[in-house]
């Protein structure tokens, strides 16, 4: 339900003596309430509800009242005025690492599954060329369904079985004879696809976590015979690596060369398992890109050959799953000893490498007298939450031919940590003489970075901006708003028109709408006066007084062990990359709206008679299982929005003194994705001197703040001078969607090991034998390098800015997604393959059309 003209409602007195409810009356905490008239009870919720309906102040809600949008009112949240309110939002954050008791046992699972009947069935495909509908056998595809699971322990032990239960029984023979309860956790590569054979098989399931679609973290009791119980925990081994089972040697196993794959997933049903006997010559058509010499090989290694035309197909499908278990296990362990060294905390005990870094920071002090903040001024805050910059210049399409580079920023959110600070303390509420002080400008300036500011209070505001006499009109402004929808009037439907450009996206604009408040930290508002000259008018806001630099040493030590694995070119950097940025991105989780209980009939018939209104939905999982979802309640959920803040305003100054610079040096800059901008490559020298110069610091290198080519393509990595690569031409078509065509200087070339052809070693060229090489830098948010390597082959004869430029000219363009990746249907946690899946891309009125919808890209913040 809702509660209509609620503005009107809540300041008018009338509304209330409904009620009886005259006199206002404060409680011991500082709150005020209404105090009942001559009513001797105090007035029930029920009455009030039923006061609301009758005088038409209240809704009920049904699918219609969403539909019917212009009903609506956006309201902007601001902290309360009273300080003893504020506190009620504030507590400190938990010191303490988490102390659990170790698992008994750490186990290692994975399935294999079939995912077709087996039969040929005839299908009706558009041709995305000719866009004449063709006639195609495929395969018939069914529900996937475990056949095999293969399971082992800490130290190496591997198992096998039919299914969970194998498992289940595994754990009841091994402690039927334990005096006490105990704990175990199994990690599995990818939990969100596990899961659905897991929830099916009828066991209990509680505390399941649930992030966006995939299941993260469930438990299970296994009652045992003696009274005692184990506890088995499901846990994601890929929210802690994430990466593919085929690449976790390259970062944790050195050395390891893994044999090509040669496994015929569409040939495996279940009737073919059963019988246990596959014909080699059909199987092999089911792998891409192998001989049948080279499938036999890979039998006979499985120990898997029947005779010249058959396999074992339960050995084979076996010794695969074994291989990918036992990797997960070698990998996670390694990664576990690690993060003891390096973090000194327990990987176990965390869920994810962002929950570890978080751990990190706070062993390390990082938020040491630091508050957690939730209702209205984490409300209040969130609004100021604005990810990084990610636009054309002038927000226009651009078809160049001229020498730009990649310019890209080292490592910029930790960069952007190892400058600014965490405020700490208690936020109270800006006076109205505070308030005057700040809208002096140079009083505003007063708060710089650095330990010894002239004032150290760090400011959160809502203010007015608008444009002075000396107004700079930028290429990437530094200000931005999220565009609502139109105004409809009553009865009124939605035409698209010109005014829905952008309608929901984050446009970054020199043209704010007149008169609208804007929410930020006071870095964000001197950034609006420093680089474009705004008058500004502060409203109200929050501060607080006091900081911590903790975080500076933190992010200065994670950025220089990524650095160490870097050089040594070990994937592993990644990782770190990743610890680094979640590191942050903790600080601003949104809104958890949903619960989710895995429950009997029973419970689900108390849900449904006690609490209807928090029962989201329903799916059966079997006669007497049900997986709910049940609506969450907001107003105590934590946050450290006031960090995050802080950390995206700086990076994003980081960016703009650099960009900034370069503009008023008459130097061209096309295109900024979060850390990185596409820039004039000749003139980076000159910007280098002048950014000396005005921030006595070095623009070029590899250490944190400063910035560097990112140009690498990887079929050509290592074998270029470093100092010729540059984009020769560039077609911008919209935000992350763009292509550079790259000319570099080949100073080496690849020579295959004479113990094995399969690895090469890198030999110098005389520089008679150097030449130049063209190759591509291509990006389109939502189509992978293979689905455009296709399009590209099929559709423009290869030729790659071909492609480009047709998007540029509006050209619908539909791309395979299928070509070099599987893609699942999953509902309701049944998944079933796709034989078909294409997405359509359309530059439409300055927009990117995926498939027919706008895609909604409010902030990036992948840096």
């Amino acid at each position: 339900m809702f509660v209509k003209r609620y503005n009107e409602f809540k300041d008018n007195p009338k509304y209330f003596n409904y009620l009886g409810l005259t006199e206002v009356v404060t409680k011991p905490n500082g709150t005020t309430c209404f105090k009942a008239g001559k009513r001797e009870k105090p007035t029930k919720s029920i009455e009030l509800i039923r006061c609301l309906f009758k005088h038409n102040l209240m809704v009920k809600c049904t699918a219609m009242t969403f539909e019917n949008q212009d009903q609506f009112e956006e309201m902007n949240y601001a902290p309360d005025l009273a300080d003893p309110a504020l506190q009620n939002c504030q507590k400190p954050v938990n010191q303490e690492l988490k102390q659990t008791k170790p698992y008994d046992e750490i186990m290692f699972a994975d399935f294999e599954t079939n995912t077709t009947t087996g039969k040929i069935i005839e299908s009706k495909v558009k041709n995305p060329i000719t866009g004449e509908v063709e006639i195609v056998q495929q395969l018939e595809r069914c529900p996937h369904k475990e056949f095999l699971v293969c399971y082992c322990t800490e130290t190496g032990k591997v198992m096998n079985g039919i299914n969970i239960g194998s498992i289940i029984n595994y754990l009841k023979r091994k402690y039927d004879d334990c005096d006490e309860d105990k704990r175990c956790v199994i990690y599995w590569h990818n939990l969100g696809y596990d899961s659905s054979y897991i929830m099916f098989a009828g066991l209990t399931i509680k505390n399941v976590l649930k992030i966006g679609s995939q299941i993260a973290c469930m438990e299970t009791p296994i009652y045992l015979d003696n009274g005692y119980v184990v506890t088995l925990k499901f846990c994601d081994s890929y929210m802690l690596i994430p990466t593919k089972v085929s690449k976790m040697p390259e970062m944790f196993m050195p050395g390891t060369k893994l044999a090509k794959e040669l496994f015929p997933y569409d040939y495996y049903t279940l009737s073919r398992y059963l019988k246990n006997k596959g014909d080699i010559d059909e199987a092999v058509l089911y792998i891409n890109n192998c001989t049948r010499q080279q499938f036999v090989d890979a039998i006979v290694k499985a120990n898997a050959l029947i005779d010249n035309k058959t396999f074992n197909m339960k050995k084979y499908a076996i010794y695969y799953c074994e291989i990918d278990v036992e990797i997960t296990r070698t990998c996670v362990n390694a990664f576990r000893k690690q993060i003891k060294q390096e973090f000194g905390v327990e990987m176990c005990d965390y869920l994810s490498i962002s929950s570890i870094a978080k751990a990190y920071q706070i062993k390390e002090g990082v938020f040491r007298d630091v508050n957690n903040i939730t209702g209205s001024l984490r409300k209040y805050l969130q609004q100021m939450i604005v990810g990084g910059r990610v636009c054309t210049k002038f927000n226009k399409k651009y078809h160049l031919k001229k020498h730009l580079q990649d310019f890209d920023a080292v490592g910029l959110y930790l960069s952007a940590m190892r400058r600014c600070y965490y405020p700490t303390g208690q936020a109270k509420t800006l006076t109205n003489d505070q308030i005057a002080y700040y809208n002096i400008k140079d009083n505003l300036f007063r708060i710089q970075e650095d330990p010894n500011s002239p004032d150290l209070r760090t400011l959160y505001v809502s203010v007015k901006l608008t444009k002075s006499k000396d107004f700079i009109y930028r290429a990437f402004p530094v200000q931005s708003y999220i565009k609502p929808s139109p105004e409809l009037k009553k009865g009124e439907k939605r035409v698209r028109t010109e005014a829905d450009r952008n309608v929901g996206t984050r446009i970054f604009t020199n043209d704010l709408p007149e008169n609208k408040i804007m929410f930020m930290d006071h870095i964000a508002l001197q950034d609006c006066v420093t680089f474009q000259k705004y008058n500004y008018e502060i409203i109200s806001g929050v501060y607080y007084e006091t900081r911590n630099y903790r975080i500076n040493d933190i992010a200065a030590k994670m950025h220089e062990t990524r650095q160490v694995y870097k050089k040594a070119e070990n994937p592993l950097q990644n990782i770190w990359k990743l610890a680094g940025n979640t590191g942050y991105g903790n600080l601003a989780q949104k809104d958890h709206t949903q619960e989710y209980e895995i429950v009997d009939q029973k419970k689900l018939n108390e849900y449904q008679i006690k609490m209807p209104h928090k029962l989201d939905d329903v799916i059966g999982l079997s006669p007497n299982k049900y997986f709910v979802s049940i609506r969450k309640e907001l107003n105590k959920q934590e946050g450290q929005q006031h960090l995050a803040c802080m950390v995206l305003s700086t990076s994003k100054r980081i960016m703009s003194e650099v960009m900034c610079l370069a503009e008023d040096l008459g130097i061209e800059c096309y295109y900024q994705d979060t850390d990185s901008m596409h820039v004039e490559a000749d003139k980076i020298k000159l910007l280098a001197e002048a950014y000396k110069t005005k921030y006595n610091r070095e623009l070029i290198g590899d250490a944190q703040g400063q910035f560097h080519s990112d140009f690498d393509p990887e079929e050509f990595k290592k074998m270029f001078d470093k100092s010729s690569i540059v984009s020769v031409e560039s077609i911008f078509v919209s935000k992350k969607v763009y292509i550079d065509k790259l000319e570099m200087k080949i100073i080496k070339k690849k020579v295959p090991r004479a113990d094995d052809p399969d690895l090469f070693d890198l030999v110098d060229l005389d520089k008679s034998q150097q030449y130049t090489q063209t190759a591509y830098h291509m990006r389109m948010k939502g189509i992978s390098d293979g689905a455009i390597k296709d399009a590209v082959d099929k559709q423009f004869k290869g030729d790659p800015m071909g492609l480009y430029l047709a998007l540029l000219n509006g050209q619908a363009i539909t791309f395979n997604m299928l070509v070099d990746a599987v893609s699942f249907d999953n509902k309701n946690f049944i998944y079933k393959s796709r034989n078909e899946f294409t997405r359509t891309v359309q530059m439409v009125d300055g927009e990117i059309i995926i498939d027919g919808v706008v895609d909604k890209q409010t902030e990036e913040q992948n840096c």
